[in-house]
C-alpha cells in the first residue's frame, strides 16, 4: 500500500508522517508530495530513510499529491491529513 502525504510549509508534517509510519501494514510506502514550501521540510530529515519526498512548484490545494499519484508502486489509500494523526494499527489495509 502507498500513503501520499501532501503538504506545503505545515509544522505538523512531521507528525502526519510519523503518525503514517506508526501503522501497522506490511510493505507500506510512504509518499510526501511537498508542494513547494519554503520552510518546514527540514522536519522530514528523520524520515529519510523511510520516506520518498517527492518536490514540485506550489500548485495549490487540489493538485498536491494528484500528479505524483503514479509514483506509488501500490494501492494508494489516504491515512492521515495534517492535523489529525492516527493513532498505532487504527488504518487498516484494503482487503
Amino acid at each position: 500500500m502507498t500513503a501520499v502525504i501532501p503538504f506545503y510549509n505545515d509544522k505538523y508534517i512531521g507528525e502526519a508522517v510519523e503518525s503514517v509510519l506508526a501503522q501497522r501494514i506490511e510493505g507500506l510506502e510512504v509518499i510526501v508530495v511537498d508542494d513547494g514550501s519554503t520552510r518546514e521540510a527540514w522536519r522530514l530529515q528523520r524520515f529519510r530513510d523511510r520516506i520518498h519526498v517527492l518536490g514540485k512548484a506550489n500548485g495549490g490545494d487540489g493538485e498536491r499529491a494528484e500528479p505524483r499519484l503514479s509514483h506509488g508502486a501500490r494501492r494508494i489509500r489516504r491515512l492521515a491529513q495534517l492535523g489529525r494523526p492516527m493513532a498505532a494499527g487504527q488504518a487498516r489495509a484494503p482487503a
